[in-house]
This record gives structure tokens, C-alpha cells and sequence, in this order.
């Protein structure tokens, strides 16, 4: 799993290799080091813990789809039972004011919404039940 071409448990400097010197860099609160690439609506987040792994990838591109479905332009219930039909799982609401979420946390997927709208797909890596992350391939 993953996005455009990007893998979770890919380098920085792979990710730099690819797609360029991201528009903007920081860290956040975690410690991860995020990468913002504005033309592309995406932030990809790398701990540098699991040697700068990516790990986690924001996507804001309105083109991204889900396992094939184009849902930008739905509504949030249509969003919520496409993906629970087609992820086989009930997602996990979280209310931020603002801000409302929705996880399928056996897939590591989060969307949320503004106003009733998706405004991001984030994706994260699987952890096993001793908390260490299962890469691809392995």
C-alpha cells in the first residue's frame, strides 16, 4: 500500500530521488519530519526512529482515488458505506468541531471531512501487535 509510486518504509532521500526537493519542510510534534509537495496535494511524514521510513502520507489531490473509487465529489454517508461495503469493516467516527473523521483502522486508512466535504485521505503503515511496523514484503 502506498501512493502514486511511493511505498511506506521508503527513505527520504529515495522520496528526494523521485519526486524532487519538497516545497516545504518541518517537524512535527512526534519528532516525524514531514515533506509538503504543493503541486502534487500531498504531506509525506518519515520517523526517524525506523531510519527516516515513511510512514504516513496525507493526500489531498482531488484525482486520488480509493481502491478504485473516485469519491471527492460524494457526500460523507455515501463516502462512509462505499468503503465499509468495499473494506468489509465499520469505520471509527471522531468528532474534531470542525474537523470530522473517520478511520478503518485495520487498513490504516483515515479520511476527514470539512463541512461535510472529504478534505483529506491520510494512509498509514500496518504495526503489528507489539507495535512494529510491517513493511511490505514482509
Amino acid at each position: 500500500m502506498g501512493y502514486d509510486s511511493l511505498e511506506f518504509g521508503v527513505t527520504k532521500s529515495r522520496v528526494i530521488e523521485n519526486y524532487g526537493q519538497p516545497d516545504k519542510t518541518y517537524e512535527l510534534d512526534s519528532g516525524d519530519i514531514c515533506f509538503e509537495y504543493h503541486d502534487r496535494q500531498v504531506a509525506l511524514n518519515f520517523d526517524p526512529e525506523l531510519a527516516d521510513a515513511l510512514v504516513w502520507i496525507m493526500v489531498k489531490d482531488n484525482n486520488a482515488t480509493i481502491e478504485g473509487q473516485f469519491l471527492w465529489s460524494k457526500s460523507t454517508k455515501q463516502i462512509i458505506e462505499v468503503l465499509e461495503n468495499q473494506l468489509k469493516q465499520q469505520s471509527v467516527f471522531d468528532d474534531y468541531d470542525s474537523l470530522e473523521s473517520y478511520g478503518f483502522e485495520e487498513v490504516g486508512l483515515e479520511l476527514q471531512f470539512e463541512l461535510g466535504k472529504l478534505c483529506a485521505i491520510n494512509i498509514g503503515v500496518f504495526y503489528d501487535e507489539s507495535g512494529e511496523p510491517k513493511w511490505p514484503n514482509s
